[in-house]
């Protein structure tokens, strides 16, 4: 039998990192949505702390400043394991969702990463 108060808020716009230019450090990733949403949380600009939330699809230009690999298919090798502690420099911005203007997702863009290959 559970028995508990659970917190089903996501808190994601306590969490939101501003726009502009920010120097990060990777505290953590973790994954939600079967896989396809990567949490990103950060520590940005001397002890800020935030999270980035990105589709797999946008994770390319990060994990490849990160120094991650890349197989012959195409895929991209991730660990959090080794991306915890990893830093890197982007721009962050906003864009507006195709179908719905008023919903902003948050994108990062000029990314200089740490490059530690694995």
């Amino acid at each position: 039998m559970i028995d508990e108060y659970v917190d089903v808020s996501n808190n994601f716009d306590a969490k939101k990192i501003p726009n502009g230019p920010h120097k990060c450090r990777i505290l953590n990733v973790r994954k939600q949505e079967k896989g396809v949403l990567y949490i990103f949380a950060l520590s940005y600009d001397g002890g800020k702390e935030g999270e980035l939330a990105m589709l797999r699809s946008y994770l390319g230009p990060l994990l490849e400043a990160l120094g991650c690999s890349k197989g012959a298919d195409g895929k991209v090798h991730m660990s959090s394991a080794i991306l915890d502690g990893q830093t890197f420099e982007a721009d962050f911005y906003e864009e507006a969702d195709k179908d719905v203007p008023s919903k902003l997702y948050k994108r990062i863009r000029d990314i200089k990463g740490s490059g530690v290959p694995y």
